[in-house]
């Protein structure tokens, strides 16, 4: 992949990649560190000279998440510390004739691309879509810096590379190189801490990192702990009515395997905590005569966990250890984030469960090695599958066209004008 440390981006209409997919509350959407990554990498464009074209998506059609991105240009201006001014539409005559009298050290955030048919529609060559040609048209290159929007085959991930010149943003780079890291050559012992209630996609992690050597040890916590306790003969009396009321135990012949196959490397949960009838946290070792579902981890089980960690040169965390949201049950998930921190380990948080955990908790980024932002991304990539996004750049080919000596010398002029500007604060026009 062409590193963006190589991207000339003086006067040149840079189409950037970013993924400001958030929740929504009230239809206002609200902040998350996907916003600040944006801002970050459009802030670099706009002071080396760059136009700056921002595509990006908002939920997905018939959802209620599915919306405008115009209340998100507001958020991306004050993380961006510029002017990001926000486009109606994402290839129309008017909006190309916008991008291309925009001027260097401007922003643009177009509407949602997925508004448009041709951003998902299946079975079609995106380079040959009106989308894809009609953006391609009036930039220069396009710089992917949205990693979690990559394990998906899409007309604004996936097209644009066969038409330009294109580079990996510096926070997609980052995430292939500290997963990289984690999947093929992390310091041993590692551990697996995988927890939490998406209990397929820890299945996937799980047997993947045993049978491909990438884990020695498993912490298995959450609904997907549970599962693994029950595979292993035990019994969690009213927790397994819930399990099955909800359709976990749909899960049960996986984790028998995965427990037959692997037991002397996974480390279950030896005591648990329910709330009793006044909403105080009681733990037990006996889950099967708990007269309340239990719903978290317990200190016995904490400790053993400490074991494991303690040891350690790799840790990753997937998922909260119990229903953290609430008060009687947020002990586990604070506690083994908390090992997981003060660990001496490489340590790589990923998945957005674990993000929306760290931001309740009080944990920032930087008590961990890595916090991943990305989903389905990380853990495609994480068991082995090639995410399209990532091909795409790999496969890119084309030089960026070179301007003549004279446009050259013009341009540097008019970047260091710019740089004057941008250094005393104020805002080209």
């Amino acid at each position: 992949m062409k590193s963006f440390e190589a991207l000339d981006a003086r006067g040149k209409a840079v189409l950037l990649r970013v993924d400001l997919n958030t929740s929504l509350v009230n239809g206002e959407p609200q902040d998350s560190p996907r916003f600040t990554q944006a801002g970050e990498v459009i802030r670099l464009l706009a002071r080396r000279g760059a136009k700056v074209v921002v595509i990006a998506h908002q939920g997905r059609p018939g959802g209620d998440d599915f919306s405008s991105l115009e209340k998100h240009a507001v958020l991306l201006s004050r993380h961006a510390k510029k002017k990001v001014k926000f486009v109606p539409d994402l290839f129309s005559p008017t909006t190309l004739e916008k991008i291309r009298g925009l001027g260097e050290g401007k922003i643009l955030l177009l509407e949602n691309s997925r508004f448009y048919s041709e951003e998902s529609a299946e079975g079609i060559d995106y380079s040959k879509t009106l989308l894809v040609k009609s953006l391609s048209s009036v930039a220069d290159c396009f710089v992917n810096d949205a990693f979690s929007a990559s394990h998906r085959s899409q007309a604004t991930v996936t097209g644009f590379p066969q038409l330009l010149p294109s580079y990996a943003g510096p926070h997609l780079a980052e995430e292939v190189d500290f997963l990289s890291r984690l999947r093929d050559s992390a310091e041993k012992p590692v551990v697996y801490c995988l927890g939490g209630a998406k209990v397929a996609e820890c299945f996937n992690v799980a047997e993947y990192a045993f049978s491909n050597g990438a884990a020695q040890s498993l912490l298995a916590s959450g609904v997907f702990g549970e599962l693994l306790f029950l595979a292993s003969g035990k019994d969690l009396g009213l927790k397994r009515e819930w399990l099955e009321k909800k359709g976990f135990l749909k899960h049960s012949e996986r984790a028998r395997r995965l427990w037959d196959g692997h037991k002397d490397d996974i480390a279950l949960p030896i005591d648990f905590a329910f709330a009793d009838d006044e909403g105080f946290r009681v733990e037990t070792r006996d889950a099967s005569t708990a007269p309340k579902p239990v719903f978290d981890i317990g200190g016995e089980t904490l400790n053993l966990f400490k074991r494991y960690l303690k040891d350690a040169k790799t840790v990753f965390v997937k998922g909260p250890a119990g229903r953290y949201e609430e008060p009687p049950f947020e002990l586990g998930t604070k506690t083994l984030f908390k090992l997981v921190s003060s660990s001496k380990a490489f340590t790589v948080v990923g998945g957005g469960d674990s993000g929306a955990a760290l931001e309740k908790l009080g944990f920032k980024e930087k008590d961990f090695g890595h916090v991943c932002t990305a989903g389905g991304a990380m853990l495609d990539f994480l068991t082995g599958k090639e995410l399209p996004g990532l091909v795409a750049l790999e496969n890119n080919a084309i030089e960026p066209k070179q301007k003549p000596d004279s446009e050259v010398a013009g341009a540097e002029a008019a970047g260091s004008a710019v740089a004057g500007v941008e250094a005393s604060g104020a805002e080209t026009v």
